[in-house]
């Protein structure tokens, strides 16, 4: 055995082996990756949360728009209700109740949803979105009459907006604007 001299190194070469570095990743670049993968798939969570959570409001906001112009449809084709023709058919906001509209036949020409009224039906907005505000607060009736379709919005307006949005979203970006102006035309902002 021979005593090795200071300063002296042993090598793979000094010892006649011949050493190919094998094809691959090392363990950083393989970390490098994952993280990358990781930092890309939370960022595509966290906006599709953001999307699904507009999704659902835009959604609703159509739904209150369509039933809008369900109860103007009642009223153009004369729709009779328990076998009788009201005066007008319309929809009703309240302020009190965020999670829920009717739709209503008025009997007595007020245009209004009152007593001797009846409610055609009660309309639940989905879970997680509710109503932020009506334009004539506390409550509003938008009626059509029968048979041609004139537009009453009571408390008196040029038009109305019902504002709905996420529950406990923010607005503008959680919101939707739904616009019935005196014309009978309804849309969604």
């Amino acid at each position: 055995m021979g005593i090795l001299k200071k300063g002296f190194t042993l090598t793979p070469k000094k010892l006649g082996v011949t050493c190919r570095r094998q094809g691959g990743f090392t363990l950083i670049e393989l970390l490098i990756v994952i993280f990358i993968i990781a930092l890309v798939s939370a960022i595509l969570v966290i906006n599709m949360r953001k999307g699904e959570r507009q999704y659902q409001v835009q959604l609703e906001a159509q739904v209150i728009a369509q039933n809008i112009r369900r109860a103007q449809d009642m009223a153009l084709s004369s729709f009779r209700y328990r076998n009788e023709i009201p005066y007008s058919y319309g929809v009703f906001f309240e302020k009190q109740s965020p999670s829920s509209y009717r739709i209503f036949a008025d009997k007595n020409d007020n245009k209004r949803y009152d007593t001797p009224d009846s409610s055609v039906e009660l309309v639940n907005i989905d879970q997680g979105v509710e109503i932020e505000s009506i334009s004539s607060e506390p409550r509003m009736h938008i009626t059509f009459s029968l048979p041609d379709g004139f537009t009453s919005i009571i408390p008196s307006a040029g038009s109305a907006t019902i504002t709905i949005k996420k529950t406990g979203g923010n607005c503008p970006e959680d919101c939707k604007d739904i616009v019935i102006e005196r014309t009978g035309r309804v849309s969604v902002q």
